[in-house]
């Protein structure tokens, strides 16, 4: 950690030539990764990273600098060169306001003692390889992290906090005649290895396994206008994707989101409830502070389809006017912080998913979403579905493939009719200005009345 003596002096550079605000963001993290390929551990890594971030608030304008040296005379004067150009009042941008080392030092470890963490995944591998004649090709990924921050701010605040996180990543591979198809299923938690039971681990890798063979009989839907059916936990991609950033307050204080000056307006239907809860136990985007030294806390941004709030972290809260609520986040003291989603899910409603399957007469069943699209402003989306299937009277009939959903994320959220009682959750990262962080997405089971398949 960075001495006291060292963050006041600090803070006494940054406020220098009339600025408002500073802020100290010191990290140490730790990583550990490995893979599982032939029931062998290969590439093992290990890693730690160790810096400070300082950013410096003038109204409007934002400059930030980070360095991996801690030596206090060292930190301190490159400080003072860096604040000899920052204090011109001018804006300094992402790229020229970094300072220092950005390489992270990892040791590839030759030699492997078999541990918890390696049972554990082979475990995956065994269960997975083994799930079904089809799955001939398995790797399991292996990844965890202690993350170690401490926050000052010239605004009274002063915390610390340890973030330990832990993820599988389990890839399958099935094969039927000339015919190959994949599957992957990526459990994370804000928690040690010892909350991944092998009951859980079984599950996992049959479920990727699962995936993969189901896709071997898949065949192109038709196409047009048809209810779509959302299944439950990795659906919830498409609200992340369509509506959550659009209510991060950078989004809006930037003019770019479709949800702009909404608040207290009804945008969706009276079913959606929709919440972030950067303080939901274990869930792999939580915390118990976010990146600026706040309590997280659990904000409802949709209530009975009336927009409620957005996610605001301390700057946009100076520029809109709204409190802040403990939604700011970054990948590293590498970037400045941002409001970014947490752990982001629609609440559950009341129709079982069985209920919602036997009232649609046809249309697609979505199991997993992969990538896309999103314009911010305008809301039209387009994402591919990554293991869906098709619906005829009330029941499952194959499974499909080269399909996508096209939309607007204004109209989805007003067409969904029925909300299924199975809220799930899962495990993610996303990408967006302040870095690559971990988030959840979820969901239960959900209907829209009408988006394109195509």
């Amino acid at each position: 950690m960075i001495s006291k003596n060292t963050i006041e002096d600090i803070f006494n550079i940054g406020l220098s030539n009339g600025n408002q605000f500073v802020e100290v963001f010191f990290e140490d993290t730790t990583k550990n990764a490995f893979t599982v390929r032939n029931n062998k551990v290969v590439h093992p890594i290990a890693g730690r990273d160790i810096g400070v971030g300082v950013r410096i608030i003038n109204n409007e304008k934002v400059s930030y600098f980070f360095s991996t040296n801690l030596i206090r005379d060292k930190l301190i004067s490159s400080l003072n060169s860096f604040c000899k150009d920052a204090n011109s009042l001018y804006p300094v941008n992402y790229d020229e306001s970094r300072q220092g080392v950005t390489a992270f030092n990892f040791i590839d470890n030759k030699e492997i003692k078999e541990t918890e963490k390696h049972i554990k995944a082979r475990l995956a591998y065994e269960e997975a390889l083994f799930a079904h004649k089809e799955i001939d090709h398995v790797e399991v990924y292996y990844k965890d992290s202690i993350q170690r921050v401490g926050i000052a701010n010239t605004n009274g605040i002063n915390v610390s906090e340890v973030r330990v996180r832990t993820r599988f990543g389990i890839e399958t591979v099935a094969t039927q005649g000339n015919r190959i198809e994949t599957g992957v299923y990526s459990p994370g938690f804000s928690n040690d290895l010892n909350h991944f039971s092998n009951k859980f681990i079984i599950q996992s890798a049959k479920k990727s396994a699962l995936m993969a063979v189901n896709k071997l009989s898949s065949k192109k839907p038709p196409n047009g206008k048809m209810p779509v059916i959302i299944g439950n936990g990795s659906g919830g991609v498409l609200f992340h994707e369509a509506c959550g950033h659009a209510l991060e307050a950078a989004t809006i204080s930037k003019k770019n989101s479709i949800f702009q000056e909404a608040i207290g307006e009804k945008i969706a239907s009276e079913h959606i409830t929709y919440v972030d809860n950067g303080a939901l136990s274990n869930s792999w985007g939580t915390t118990g502070i976010d990146d600026e030294g706040y309590v997280t806390r659990n904000n409802i941004l949709i209530e009975g389809g009336v927009l409620q709030n957005y996610l605001v972290d301390y700057k946009s809260s100076l520029e809109l006017g709204i409190k802040n609520n403990g939604s700011s986040r970054r990948q590293s003291f590498r970037y400045q912080p941002t409001a970014r989603m947490s752990n982001t899910y629609l609440k559950a409603g009341e129709h079982t998913p069985e209920a919602i399957l036997n009232s649609t007469a046809r249309g697609i069943y979505v199991k997993t979403i992969g990538g896309g699209s999103v314009n911010p402003k305008t809301g039209n989306f387009n994402f591919s579905i990554v293991e869906g299937y098709f619906i005829e009277n009330g029941i499952i009939k194959y499974p499909i493939k080269d399909t996508k959903i096209i939309g607007n994320s204004k109209t989805v959220l007003k067409d969904i009719d029925m909300v299924g009682n199975d809220l799930k959750i899962e495990a993610g990262l996303c990408n967006s200005i302040s870095g690559i962080i971990p988030v959840t997405i979820g969901q239960p089971t959900i209907r829209v009345s009408s988006l394109i398949v195509g």
